[in-house]
């Protein structure tokens, strides 16, 4: 059995006059809930998009120079330290404990270039040494300054810090065409 509204239960002539004077035109289809206008999406998008855009700048820019801020007070002592045993070993004539604080490439050039063990080699190279008047870190690089005006380079290597170019100097000239010549370098 069917169950009839009581608009259909009307003659279809009551039913024209109930309804008023455009009842002769079919209903609308039942409607379904709207969708969200355009605009209102766009809106619903460009807020994702900002705090989107938000969260790459932090990961992009912010968080990168906190790693690369001079690095930890730790890495900077780190560096240093392997700065200052190097110098040591070379002004106690220990070469086998200067190589130890060289990375594998450094070793490898120097080895190389002398075609000589790097413990009979490094000892007899030319260094000005001094106390330690900088140390920058870079994630996995640093470079230390001493106060004889040279410079050691580190890097970062599974064992720890370890020196990939040492007693390097400016060379003659301007001060911004000036590169570093020196005495060990990978």
């Amino acid at each position: 059995m069917t169950t009839l509204l009581p608009e259909q239960k009307l003659a279809p002539e009551a039913r024209a006059s109930s309804q008023g004077p455009d009842a002769s035109r079919p209903s609308p289809p039942l409607s379904l809930p709207k969708r969200k206008r355009r605009t209102e999406w766009l809106s619903l998008r460009g807020e994702f998009s900002s705090r989107r855009r938000a969260l790459l700048f932090f990961l992009a820019f912010a968080l990168p120079l906190t790693w690369a801020g001079c690095g930890t007070a730790g890495d900077r002592e780190d560096a240093g330290a392997v700065t200052e045993r190097f110098y040591d070993a070379i002004r106690a004539d220990d070469g086998a404990a200067a190589c130890e604080q060289l990375s594998g490439a450094a070793v490898k050039q120097l080895e190389s270039q002398s075609g000589q063990p790097c413990e009979d080699v490094v000892t007899r190279l030319e260094y000005g040494g001094g106390e330690i008047v900088a140390v920058e870190v870079y994630a996995t690089n640093a470079k230390v300054d001493l106060t004889s005006r040279e410079s050691g380079f580190l890097s970062l290597e599974p064992e720890g810090w370890r020196l990939s170019a040492i007693a390097c100097k400016p060379a003659e000239g301007k001060p911004r065409d000036r590169p570093l010549d020196c005495e060990v370098e990978a």
